[in-house]
């Protein structure tokens, strides 16, 4: 998770899309790095994956800025490993 905030906050567009299953679309990850200031990421809780190729989730809320205006969130995030990777397949926001 943390990898991803990252990539969104640096504009690092290839990796936020390869790190998706299905991928995201390229210019809206671009228009999304362009239009938010990114003020920090905290995890609330990470549930790992149990042995038998589960999905290992992450509750973080995202500190962002859009246009003068919060737009900070919650979300708890579902991973799952392709290959030799984590990808993110999709998450449910959360109220805050």
């Amino acid at each position: 998770m943390r990898s991803r905030y990252v990539a969104f906050a640096l504009g690092l567009i290839d990796y936020a899309v390869a790190t998706s299953d299905p991928p995201q679309d390229a210019d809206g990850v671009r228009a999304f790095h362009q239009q938010t200031r990114f003020l920090g990421l905290s995890i609330s809780e990470h549930v790992d994956p149990g042995p038998g190729g589960e999905p290992g989730f992450v509750t973080f809320t995202a500190t962002l800025e859009q246009g003068g205006l919060d737009a900070s969130f919650t979300e708890r995030s579902r991973f799952e490993r392709r290959g030799d990777r984590w990808v993110y397949v999709g998450g449910v926001r959360l109220e805050g």
